[in-house]
């Protein structure tokens, strides 16, 4: 009996050890999955910041070249005002300055528009790609 006893409670013991040698697999393979569809996650997130950085890096350098040709269109209407004649010339010239700076400015605002909603684009791509192998994966998980 006590021989009966003893082998069931090695049986027992070593069923219990078995278990749980499984679930202790089990929890280092979720672990590792854990830390690799984080490390995913962090990897496209830089990736969209870089393009981020890229992009406004970019916008930024337009919009530069844009102030220096107005301040050089800025520069030769001033010269050119020491050169009217009359009043009247000089009004108009300031108009068609006027004019002129409205429509630039209307055009960079439209181009910066345009720019920025590119850039957003291009930037959650990444994004935008790691939540469909998300979505695949739990779909093929499910």
């Amino acid at each position: 009996m006590a021989a009966k006893l003893q082998a069931q409670l090695e049986k027992l013991t070593t069923t219990a050890q078995e278990r749980a040698k499984e679930v202790a697999d089990r929890a280092v393979e979720v672990s590792k999955d854990a830390v690799e569809f984080n490390r995913l996650n962090v990897e496209t997130l830089v990736e969209s910041g870089k393009i981020t950085a890229q992009g406004a890096q970019e916008i930024g350098k337009t919009n530069v070249k844009y102030t220096r040709e107005n301040f050089a269109e800025a520069s030769n209407v001033l010269k050119s005002s020491f050169n009217v004649a009359t009043p009247k010339e000089f009004v108009e010239m300031q108009a068609d300055f006027m004019r002129n700076s409205l429509d630039r400015v209307m055009d960079q605002t439209s181009n910066n528009v345009d720019a920025v909603t590119k850039l957003a684009g291009k930037a959650y791509q990444p994004i935008a790609d790691r939540v469909s192998t998300i979505r695949k994966e739990i779909k093929k998980a499910a």
